[in-house]
Order: C-alpha cells, then structure tokens, then sequence
C-alpha cells in the first residue's frame, strides 16, 4: 500500500525481494512454536491478549491508543510526530517504506494488545530506533543547514531529559523487582520447611524471580507459564478444578488480579481447603490473597497456628526470624 501511494501501482515483486527471507523466519518461527509448544501463538499472547479485537483498534478512546499516547508524552517522543511526517513529504525511499511498514504492523500490535500495565512502556520501545531513523531523514528535509542542527539538537536535549525522568521514576518505583519476588519464593520455600512440605508448590502471579529461584514449583496465576492458565484465565470453572483438585497447591499468593480475577477464590473449595497467612512484619508479604493449605499446617517453632473453639484451623501467623519470635 505504502508503494502504491508512493509510485500509484503496487510493486508486490519488488516489496518481496524486502519481505521474503523475514517472512521466511517467521513461517520457520511458527512452524517451530507448532512443533515444540504444540501451539502457534505464546502463552503471553493467551494470557493479554486473547480477549482484543479489531474494535480496540479502530476505537480513538480505547485503551491502546491511550497507552500510546501517555508513552509518546511521557518519553519525549511527540517531539519526533513532525519530523516523521516531515520525512514523508516527498515520494519515499524503499528503507522508509519498509521502516514505515514495521513502524504501522508494530502499533496494530500495541492496539490489539491495549497496551501495557507495566510502567515505562515497554511496548513502545522496539520501534524507539526507527523513530530515531525516520526523524533523522525528518531532519534532512530541512533545507536550510543551520535551522536543521538547531531542530536536532533541541531534539536530542529533550529526549535525553524525558530519558532520564524515566529512568528516575522507574529506579524510584521499579515494577516488581527480581529481587522482591525471588524473597516471596524463598520466604514460601522457609514456611515449607517449617510446616514440613517436602515438594511445595506456590499460585502465584509473578513468575520470574521464584522460577529463577528454582526453591519452590510454581501455579503461574499469571498464565506466562501456564498455559492452561493463560488459554483460560476467565474461565472460573475451569481454574476452580484446575487449581483446587488438579494442581493443590500448598500455598496461594498475590493480588485479585489475573487469574484472580476470575473469582476462583470465591469458590467452596478455597474458604474449605485454605486458610489465611499472615508474616509477622514483613511488609514485602503483605498481600490480598495469601493463603495456605489447612491440611499442611502442622504445629511448630516460627509458627502460631490460630484455632477456633472446635480446633479448627482458622489462619496460621509466620513470625519474623529477624525477631527472634
């Protein structure tokens, strides 16, 4: 299309000699995926993206358009809007159409996907170079030598500015840290050896720092994962059985979110088969959802188990060994 609007007739055997070792990749890519996942697409695509449709794209208000927007502001980048319409207003070279092509597919993507909850907008960053590249050929439009090194060099200011307000913000409040969720999976490691658990298994949403931990097995209530999970984090029947007779794990751990979401923990089986946990001031532990299974809990040193007037388990406190409890 973009050749088309460029030369006024289609050049589909010239766009191949661009387009076919790409295209290539991506079939071996599929093909691969087919072959060793049993599927085409990525447990993320399931587990974000599976409920888009074309209507997210062409809605101005939907939550895409909103996410790239606050990301064109917030990394500096509606300064690079003119110079990249300024790049296109003559007939366009080949690498701008194809930069164009790529720089179009890739915000289609972030439409349907409606964006990001993760701060920083990570998924505008891939296409960060080839708005670099289109807003240098911007710049050489510029005919005159001296207003052209002026626009650049406000450029490159601003975006080193918004750059590093970002970088700031994200130190300041980082998403999730590797080394907070890797100390959730090592602290549930520690109640297991408390409680005696041999094989303990933690639901939870954040997979990363507790896979890279490796001391605990994972419920990924996140679907990244987990494929059945993520190809049915909606489906609160099926994450009832799937959770609480498939998988039992010793402990559930998080937000209301993701498969939360869901309402599987409003389920019989969850306020019969678990019961609260609470870690004596450790502020890192304190979570909406924090569970463990009523029949792991066993008395012992660094526990309180809280009974009711029937020796009912009702919930079970983790004393903080930092205070010698």
């Amino acid at each position: 299309m973009l050749t088309w609007f460029r030369d006024g007739h289609f050049s589909i055997l010239r766009n191949l000699e661009v387009a076919l070792l790409p295209f290539l990749f991506f079939v071996a890519l599929l093909v691969w995926r087919s072959i060793y996942f049993g599927d085409l697409l990525p447990n993320p695509y399931y587990a974000k993206a599976s409920g888009s449709d074309f209507a997210g794209i062409l809605n101005p208000f939907g939550a895409g358009w909103s996410y790239i927007l606050d990301g064109l502001r917030a990394s500096g980048m509606v300064m690079a809007i003119p110079l990249v319409c300024l790049a296109f207003s003559d007939k366009l070279a080949r690498i701008s159409l194809t930069l164009a092509a790529v720089l179009t597919g890739h915000v289609i993507f972030v439409l349907w996907a409606d964006g990001d909850w993760m701060g920083q907008f990570r998924f505008l960053m891939p296409v960060l170079p080839i708005v670099a590249i289109l807003t240098a050929f911007g710049l050489s439009k510029i005919p005159l030598h001296t207003p052209r090194n002026w626009a650049g060099a406000l450029f490159s200011i601003v975006i080193v500015i918004f750059s590093v307000d970002q970088i700031d913000s994200f130190e300041a409040r980082p998403t999730t840290p590797l080394a907070v969720v890797s100390e959730i999976g090592s602290e549930f490691a520690r109640v297991a050896e408390l409680l005696d658990i041999e094989d303990p298994v933690l639901a939870h949403h954040d997979a990363g720092g507790i896979s890279y931990d490796r001391s605990i097995r994972l419920v990924d209530l996140g679907g990244l994962v987990d494929r059945k999970i993520a190809k049915n984090m909606a489906n609160r029947a099926f994450l009832e059985e799937y959770i609480f007779e498939d998988r039992q794990p010793h402990f559930i751990f998080g937000e209301i979110n993701f498969a939360a979401a869901s309402g599987f923990t409003e389920a019989e089986a969850f306020s019969r088969d678990y019961v609260p946990l609470v870690f004596d001031n450790r502020s890192i532990m304190n979570s909406a959802l924090s569970h463990v299974r009523r029949q792991s809990v066993v008395e012992g040193d660094g526990l309180i188990v809280h009974r009711s007037e029937d020796s009912r388990i009702e919930s079970v406190t983790v004393l903080n060994p930092e205070r010698g409890g």
